[in-house]
């Protein structure tokens, strides 16, 4: 049986990393990827957005009109490209495989998919790379910052900046979406920033002779606000830049006042035993609750703040936080983990999360409509998720029963059905951090109601 259009598609789509595609069935089977029903197009969409994110390809939806949604920016919307014949549809996915960055394409497959396919058109495609990039060893004495953005992280060269920062001594501070490029008790961890004002500057950023800069995605944080001497490279370079040092030198010593001052202000909130939980002792037992392989999403946010700010990791993606404000974002993602078999846990801020008293739903466990699609879906589909609601308003729960209730539930055995746990959280703990880097710059800023 000759090759069709639809096999030609099914490789491109593994070229490229896809598993899964979400929506409407397609005209013709596509033998070779999983195919999840979604009846809503936005929906399907913004579930493949959030699978895309939190792994290194694209998450696909297919949409009416034959459109291939190819995305992995949660909220990515783009105009769709016409695709007349299966050169141009191997062409199209070429050009994207070389895009490390949260990105979104849509491409309308505007030809027949039982058509036959010559054999020489294939989904092979060679990555052309740029110029080499080297720093001068005069730089080993001076004020070098590194800092890394999640295409490192998407682009699988974390080994790459770690080998970077072993050959040269520097330590990396990293964007909320690079999150466990390095442990967080490493010598070379000197931070997440991007979140508040002054994070930049507190970790010595703006005012380096040069910072470095690899996978920024400048809806995190723009390559501006890293100060005028920023030189940007491309993440596999990396190792490159200080191939040529004599020599290894020592970890850093000492780290920027950013690490130092973040780590006083929320240790205590890590150990603070009282109820209701601090935000960053529910995020500690995330973490320490979480299995091989077992992500943590959270909409951007409070929640996603504190995720962001505190949560201790040392595995890259394991905590994804997105970039842009997506509603129902948390609640997606851990849907497409579980559709890959990883366990998963989401955190949505209730509505009362940072406005301390006010009066709502969300103790009782209701979701904003958003997420309640997503939940529904998990329902659906049988890839039951786990939500937490974490809420100034919701239950009291000691230290302890919430540990014991995070670990019980990401651990549940395959479930087929969602699990909604609403968490009462102080919400005036924000003092603690404000008071070091100033107010919240991410996602266009939050304003603490207390």
């Amino acid at each position: 049986m000759s090759r069709t259009v639809a096999d030609l598609l099914v490789e491109c789509l593994v070229a490229l990393g896809v598993a899964r595609v979400w929506g409407e069935a397609p005209e013709r089977p596509l033998a070779g990827v999983t195919h999840l029903s979604i009846d809503d197009a936005d929906l399907a969409c913004l579930i493949a957005d959030a699978d895309g994110r939190l792994g290194s390809s694209y998450g696909a939806a297919l949409v009416p009109g034959n459109v291939l949604h190819l995305s992995s920016k949660p909220g990515g919307t783009a105009f769709p490209r016409s695709i007349t014949t299966a050169e141009e549809l191997v062409d199209a996915c070429a050009e994207i495989s070389v895009r490390e960055l949260p990105d979104t394409v849509a491409l309308h497959l505007d030809l027949d998919l039982s058509g036959p396919v010559r054999d020489n058109v294939t989904a092979q495609w060679q990555q052309e790379r740029g110029v080499v990039l080297q720093l001068d060893p005069a730089f080993a004495d001076a004020s070098v910052a590194v800092v890394a953005g999640p295409g490192v992280v998407r682009g699988g060269h974390v080994d790459a900046l770690q080998q970077l920062a072993l050959t040269s001594g520097f330590g990396v501070v990293n964007t909320w979406g690079a999150k466990g490029v390095f442990r967080w008790d490493s010598p070379f961890h000197f931070g997440t920033a991007g979140l508040q004002e002054r994070d930049f500057e507190l970790s010595g950023v703006t005012s380096a002779d040069i910072v470095v800069a690899a996978g920024i995605d400048p809806d995190e944080s723009p390559l501006g606000a890293l100060g005028p001497l920023t030189q940007e490279v491309d993440s596999w370079q990396l190792p490159a830049l200080t191939s040529h040092w004599p020599g290894a030198p020592e970890a850093p010593s000492s780290r920027p006042d950013f690490y130092e001052l973040m780590a006083a202000a929320v240790t205590p909130l890590y150990e603070r035993e009282s109820s209701p939980l601090s935000p960053a002792r529910a995020a500690l037992h995330l973490s320490g609750a979480a299995t091989d392989g077992a992500v943590v999403t959270a909409d951007a946010g409070w929640a996603g703040f504190w995720v962001a700010r505190t949560f201790p990791t040392g595995v890259p993606g394991s905590v994804v936080v997105p970039a842009t404000a997506q509603p129902g974002f948390a609640v997606a993602g851990a849907l497409a983990a579980r559709a890959s078999g990883r366990d998963a846990i989401a955190v949505v801020g209730g509505s009362g999360f940072g406005r301390p008293g006010s009066a709502h739903s969300s103790a009782s466990g209701t979701l904003d409509e958003l997420s309640e699609q997503r939940f529904s879906a998990a329902d659906r589909l049988e890839l039951g998720v786990t939500i937490q609601i974490w809420d100034a308003d919701g239950p009291t729960l000691t230290p302890a029963t919430h540990a014991a209730d995070t670990a019980e539930s990401i651990r549940r055995a395959h479930p087929t059905t969602s699990l909604i746990s609403p968490v009462g959280i102080d919400a005036t703990a924000f003092a603690s951090v404000e008071q070091v880097a100033g107010p919240v710059v991410a996602w266009g800023g939050l304003r603490p109601d207390y």
